[in-house]
């Protein structure tokens, strides 16, 4: 019971950004956009890396698909810069090509 109470804290930072994005059409831009920002303060503050940048890239997309690159730019840089894992996840080659396009 405590490490099934764990498992799913440890992945409430990914089930709010699974909701974020698949919430983006009946959500206003807005409230997506602080979802994505809460999931990856609580992805933080659980030193769960991985699910902060993958939080960091999908609010980083939304940005960018606003105008809003440098702001988009800023967001990602962190979770990248926080992250020690290889290229090979999936995840990492993601926020890598995004901050590229990014000019980052």
């Amino acid at each position: 019971r405590f490490q099934r109470a764990c498992e799913e804290r440890t992945q409430a930072a990914d089930l709010m950004r699974m909701r974020a994005l698949l919430s983006i059409d009946s959500l206003g831009p807005s409230q997506v956009e602080g979802l994505l920002r809460s999931a990856i303060s609580l992805a933080d503050a659980q030193g769960a890396a991985l699910l902060q940048l993958r939080a960091a890239t999908d609010l980083a997309d939304l940005l960018y698909t606003q105008g809003r690159a440098q702001e988009a730019r800023l967001c990602l840089m962190p979770a990248m810069e926080r992250l020690a894992e290889p290229e090979t996840f999936q995840d990492v080659r993601r926020a890598r090509d995004l901050l590229t396009m990014l000019g980052a």
